[in-house]
């Protein structure tokens, strides 16, 4: 059986006269009937068509004024909801809460993290408290353009937001209530006077009505998220020119055209389910409504209306400065005050947002990457009891920006053991996935290191190299051992306890038919025959068992010393100029990317932690991939897989904060070679890396800091306003270039 819904429109309506839809496998005849914003008009085809059709929509016009808590009737509209004996007269509002709950969770699912820690301008709020409450469960940063739009308000602290809207919530609706519909519902248009637009500038999302977002927004809507209920093309359209990034429609789409937005308003769908109900008896109710649309299997429109962000993934990453060079760099007037002191107050500074990395773009799929950089404040200091907490609180803070800036996924440089240990706990807090990039740093570093030793050893096989993995008890060293043991089958395995790599070296050895792999206690004997040492013990951490001795490396033997912080600190390094030191590797990343800051000694290339958080973003994977400190042989093979796939070229292998070029390698196979022809010279730059690492770089916190503390504090102080005034202004000057 056929049903008939006729649709009144207080404003001009293009739609048909006669409108056939089919919803839940029925036939709905809508028609569509323009009441020249005339409530007589209106009141009397309520009379005419009472007992002719199925249910009436007004549309343009509300019976109740809500907004919060507290509702009244709008005085002029009261009457029409009286007129009608037969047929329900219905304005929408028995719906819409529900719908935009509903719709706002939907979306969720859709795209996870969309609304997460977004700053929402309601425009209005007014008649909406289903959006407000939808999106209050993603943010707290919710406020209100009601004061601006209806009473020109200026855009004052204060004025917006839900605690002052809620003290006058009832006074402001009773002046509501005398309001007409074009001033309470406005069309599209320039407003009759100007508002003021620091709400919109301050606003990621503007919810609510599209006339009255169309009519009182600022021009330039750059990034902005614009939710509304129904939206048609030309209002698409004109936000498109204007700049806005996505275009969200939450209702259900009752046209035959399912690619576009919903265009029918809250009033039209609530008569026509109305209409559908299997009773007429039913109760017009949530319940009703909802158990309809469930059948309907419906999802709200997502709609990105620039070209560029079609397929563009956002990630973000966070970076911590090993040195204060790069506060120099970014601050130049920091050169003024002493590194002790900047070394002492940066860690205390919030994190710095840098810049953006363009133009990602993936050659296998086509997509493209926008990287987010943040930066930690403060080199790292692993001996303070506070570092653990300490990181974890400014990460969290990253993590909190990045989302609100629509980055799905975070990575982290985890120099040090406390940033990996805060990434997690990061993870659990957010909704954002979060990497440490640790998995491909192992893989760009280990082929970097493979390599390095056919470049030393002068093209000599790889698979006659000897490698010694030391500690292999530790499970990430014992991906490592795997991981090489393909094209380096030569493996002497180190532990304190060897019984627990018996099952190491025949998992080995089943999977490597021809490797020969052995297992000691001590590494002297094996480090003097070693071509590549790997080792993946962190500096401060005491545990019994072989330590890494740079005595007793041979010239030329590449080491990889993947320890966060490094086993080997970079002034005892200095002394063995005949080895190859490796810490990480750097990728240059596929496209024509465009970076705010670079990051690399060289231009175009990145540290393997960003560039695996690009390389996620890329496949989609917007997962915790590197947070478990143990990755696998088989994540370390995904991940080699997923570069390959998407064109990251390994640049290279990288030593503290530089890379190694081909040519630094032959001069480090030069200075070998003459070392080699020269015993005395070797015996004597052998013996000059006898001392123990921790015994060349102590950790700061426990060096004596004397009487002076409160003199720092202060002086700490001083550089922390005068950071946070110089960020401020760096950010204003970087949102203007920009924009």
């Amino acid at each position: 059986m056929n049903r008939t819904v006729a649709a009144f429109h207080f404003f001009p309506t293009d739609k048909p006269e006669n409108e056939i839809i089919s919803l839940l496998n029925k036939r709905v005849e809508i028609r569509h009937l323009n009441c020249d914003q005339d409530l007589g008009a209106m009141a009397a085809y309520i009379e005419a068509y009472d007992g002719q059709v199925d249910a009436i929509a007004l549309v343009g016009v509300t019976h109740m004024l809500r907004l919060g808590s507290e509702q009244v009737p709008h005085e002029e509209a009261s009457r029409l909801f009286e007129i009608a004996q037969k047929t329900p007269v219905l304005d929408g509002q028995g719906l819409l809460p529900a719908v935009e709950r509903w719709g706002v969770s939907l979306v969720d699912e859709i795209e996870p993290g969309f609304w997460t820690r977004k700053r929402v301008l309601m425009v209005p709020g007014l008649n909406h408290p289903g959006l407000v409450d939808g999106l209050s469960q993603f943010t707290h940063e919710v406020r209100y353009a009601d004061p601006i739009i209806f009473f020109g308000w200026p855009g004052i602290p204060g004025v917006g937001s839900k605690e002052s809207l809620g003290a006058v919530a009832e006074r402001t609706l009773s002046q509501l209530a005398t309001y007409s519909f074009q001033q309470l519902q406005p069309r599209a248009g320039d407003p009759a006077r100007q508002r003021s637009d620091k709400l919109f500038e301050w606003a990621d999302i503007l919810a609510g009505d599209i006339g009255s977002i169309r009519r009182y927004s600022p021009h330039d809507l750059r990034g902005k998220i614009v939710v509304t209920t129904a939206a048609s093309r030309a209002d698409a359209a004109d936000l498109t020119d204007r700049g806005a990034a996505v275009l969200v429609s939450l209702l259900p789409n009752l046209s035959h055209d399912r690619r576009f937005f919903a265009h029918h308003g809250p009033a039209e769908l609530e008569a026509c389910l109305a209409a559908l109900r299997p009773k007429p008896d039913h109760p017009l109710n949530e319940h009703t409504y909802l158990s309809l649309l469930t059948r309907l299997e419906w999802l709200p429109a997502v709609r990105y209306l620039q070209p560029d962000e079609a397929h563009l993934n956002r990630f973000a990453f966070v970076a911590q400065p090993l040195s204060i060079q790069l506060y120099r760099q970014l601050y130049p007037w920091t050169q003024y005050l002493p590194s002790r002191l900047l070394e002492r107050t940066t860690p205390y500074v919030p994190p710095i947002f840098l810049g953006r990395i363009r133009q990602i773009t993936s050659p296998a799929t086509d997509h493209t990457a926008e990287g987010l950089l943040f930066m930690l404040g403060g080199p790292p200091d692993p001996g303070r009891e506070r570092e653990g907490n300490f990181i974890y609180r400014r990460l969290l803070q990253a993590a909190q920006m990045a989302e609100r800036l629509d980055a799905r996924l975070l990575g982290v440089s985890a120099y040090v053991e406390a940033m990996g240990e805060a990434a997690e706990r990061v993870s659990h807090k957010t909704d954002i996935a979060v990497t440490s990039g640790r998995s491909l740093s192992l893989v760009g570093a280990l082929e970097a290191a493979k390599s390095a030793v056919q470049v030393v050893r002068a093209g000599e096989p790889l698979n006659t190299a000897r490698v010694v993995v030391l500690n292999a008890g530790r499970p990430d060293a014992a991906s490592c051992a795997r991981y090489l043991a393909a094209d380096c089958p030569c493996l002497t395995l180190i532990a304190h306890r060897p019984e627990h790599l018996i099952g190491l070296q025949r998992e080995i050895e089943q999977q490597v038919p021809q490797a020969e792999v052995t297992i000691s206690t001590s590494a002297e004997t094996a480090l003097k025959s070693a071509h590549l040492v790997v080792n993946t013990l962190p500096a401060g951490e005491r545990i019994p068992g072989p330590i890494l001795d740079l005595s007793l490396c041979q010239p030329g033997t590449v080491i990889c010393d993947f320890g966060r912080p490094p086993l080997i600190p970079q002034a005892l390094s200095t002394r063995r100029p005949d080895l190859v030191i490796i810490h990480d590797a750097e990728f240059r990343l596929p496209g024509s990317p465009a970076f705010d800051l670079q990051l690399g000694r060289l231009p175009g290339l990145m540290p393997a932690a960003l560039a695996e958080t690009a390389l996620l973003a890329l496949e989609g994977r917007f997962e915790n991939f590197s947070l478990d400190r143990d990755p696998s042989l088989e994540r370390l093979l995904e991940i080699r897989r997923l570069a390959e796939t998407h064109q990251f070229i390994n640049a290279g292998p990288r030593h503290f904060n530089r890379l190694l070029t081909r040519e630094d390698l032959g001069e480090i196979r030069e200075r070998a070679r003459e070392l080699r022809q020269n015993p005395r010279r070797q015996t004597e730059t052998m013996a000059a890396s006898r001392a123990h690492p921790a015994a060349v770089d102590a950790p700061q916190s426990s060096r004596k800091e004397g009487n002076g503390r409160l003199i720092i504090a202060g002086l700490g102080l001083f550089a922390l306003l005068a950071g946070g005034t110089g960020w401020l202004l760096s950010q204003k000057k970087r949102k203007s270039k920009s924009g």
